[in-house]
């Protein structure tokens, strides 16, 4: 599994740190576990948006949406992963029904 790291406290993200079996953060330049609450793990979805970007869980994507009305109603959705599978849920916290798969956004 690939992972990232996103520093809360200074809100950055982190590529080269390691994350065990257990779930700890571990610096490969010092073998040091850090502190859990200062860092937040991100997984990788195994999906890439279309500049060929990796997706991660806790990125927001935004999303056109076909409409009967419109062609389209852009919104910006997070991507979590939510019973068994990697989902997007939007502003309000409501997860829609999306389902994030390799290469593609399949709605249903």
């Amino acid at each position: 599994m690939k992972f990232r790291v996103l520093d809360v406290k200074n809100n950055k993200l982190i590529y080269n740190l390691y994350v065990n079996s257990n779930g700890s953060i571990i610096n490969p330049n010092n073998n040091k576990i850090l502190p859990q609450e200062n860092y937040k793990i991100q997984r990788y979805t195994g999906c890439n948006d279309l500049n060929n970007v990796e997706i991660y869980e806790g990125d927001t994507l935004k999303v056109n949406i076909p409409t009967f009305y419109k062609k389209f109603i852009t919104q910006n959705f997070k991507v979590i992963f939510h019973n068994h599978k990697w989902s997007l849920i939007n502003d309000e916290n409501q997860t829609e029904n999306f389902n994030l798969t390799k290469n593609s956004l399949i709605i249903t």
